[in-house]
């Protein structure tokens, strides 16, 4: 079996804001596994002068994880903070929307990375 591939496209021109409604495009990553799209959000929320794109480090201050046919709004209240620490939402902030594909073989999950769009949240 071939692996899976796909892409992913924001549908909304840029420059992008906080609170903004964003959607996407995809195709693929159908098949054997579950398309989701992440969307993570960094600042460099530690303080050491760069921003650490790293899902597991510090610098992450909102993700969400939906199905492609759902809306995202960037910074959301309700899962504001998820991350390591708390958005600034007076701050800019670097984004990554992954186009991801959730599956199961064996009693074994995996996620697949098909795509990836980076964004940049203004003030």
């Amino acid at each position: 079996m071939p692996d899976p591939t796909g892409s992913l496209s924001v549908d909304q021109q840029g420059p992008y804001h906080w609170g903004d409604t964003l959607t996407f495009t995809t195709t693929g990553g159908k098949g054997r596994g579950n398309p989701m799209i992440e969307l993570a959000l960094y600042q460099d929320a530690n303080e050491d002068g760069t921003v650490d794109e790293d899902l597991f480090g510090s610098d992450l201050v909102h993700v969400q994880l939906h199905s492609p046919d759902q809306a995202f709004t960037v910074g959301h209240l309700e899962s504001a903070g998820v991350g390591h620490g708390s958005a600034d939402w007076d701050q800019p902030a670097q984004g990554l929307a992954r186009l991801l594909q959730y599956a199961w073989k064996g009693r074994q999950q995996t996620i697949t990375e098909l795509d990836r769009v980076e964004i940049d949240v203004i003030v």
